[in-house]
């Protein structure tokens, strides 16, 4: 959905996917794309093509509902609304301090403490602008999980299973030995606030996601801002920018190499994995 926003469209939608099953989020999916194509009908729409994908992906493993969830959708919203009227779009909001902290241990995030907080804040200003988004907190799902889930529910008029407050035994685990992804198959504890960034850099973040922090009802250290901080935090700013602008404007057409540029972007976040490198998380990718 994001290239098909940004991309003008010469061929149709079914020779579109062709470019797509080369790409790293197909990989990921672990799909075979003759599985996909026989969904897809002769005169096919992108909607089409968005469904065949999923569809493939569910009946797989033995379902009959799908959804999706692809962060970079955000700024996707009206194209989704506009091939998928009856979506239901949830925004699952996060402590922006933990989102930036988060993004500083994956690979594939900035080093760039200043890059992620204004990320963070451009992205929840574009979703707020959105209708019928709804956005509900992390930490209140984790806090009250079986509220929120039966809230999410109603909306897509599914019946409650207890078995969704026990996902790490009944859920498909398909990330492989992918570390950043472990966390999502593991059993569900409340929410704990934890102070995962130093002050000089929370202060930051709480400045530059200001408006997230009154919308969202998140609550400030009332750190003191430090300059020294943010002219530390620039090359670091200016060198994300590019590694970014070059994989958005010049991708490499052959999939693995364009996984290692990604991953490429922070490497100093493997110290937090010290049984994976970027060999080992290439390879667990596309097992």
């Amino acid at each position: 959905m994001v290239v098909a926003k940004y991309k003008k469209y010469t061929k149709s939608p079914k020779a579109e996917l062709e470019r797509y099953f080369q790409s790293i989020p197909f990989g990921w999916l672990q799909l075979d794309k003759n599985d996909v194509l026989s969904r897809i009908p002769e005169n096919a729409s992108y909607s089409d093509s968005f469904r065949a994908v999923l569809e493939t992906d569910a009946t797989r493993h033995g379902k009959t509902a799908w959804g999706d969830k692809t962060p970079a959708h955000w700024i996707a919203v009206k194209n989704i609304r506009k091939h998928f009227p009856d979506a239901v779009i949830i925004n699952l909001v996060r402590d922006p301090r933990d989102v930036v902290a988060s993004l500083l241990r994956v690979p594939w995030g900035s080093p760039s403490f200043v890059m992620n907080s204004i990320y963070t804040e451009w992205t929840l200003r574009h979703l707020r602008k959105q209708v019928e988004v709804h956005h509900l907190r992390l930490e209140d799902l984790l806090g009250n999980p079986e509220k929120v889930l039966r809230f999410i529910l109603k909306q897509i008029d599914l019946p409650w299973n207890d078995r969704l407050l026990q996902h790490d035994r009944y859920s498909v685990n398909d990330v492989g030995g992918i570390p950043w992804l472990a966390q999502a198959y593991k059993p569900l504890k409340p929410y704990a606030p934890k102070r995962s960034l130093p002050p000089h850099q929370e202060a930051w973040v709480e400045w530059l996601c200001r408006s997230a922090f009154v919308h969202f009802g998140y609550k400030k250290y009332a750190t003191q801002l430090s300059f020294k901080a943010l002219v530390f935090d620039l090359p670091l700013f200016f060198k994300s920018l590019i590694h970014m602008m070059k994989i958005f404007f010049f991708p490499d057409p052959v999939r693995e190499k364009e996984l290692e540029r990604w991953l490429s972007h922070n490497p100093k976040a493997f110290n937090h994995y010290p049984e994976c490198d970027s060999e080992k998380a290439s390879k667990a990718s596309f097992e």
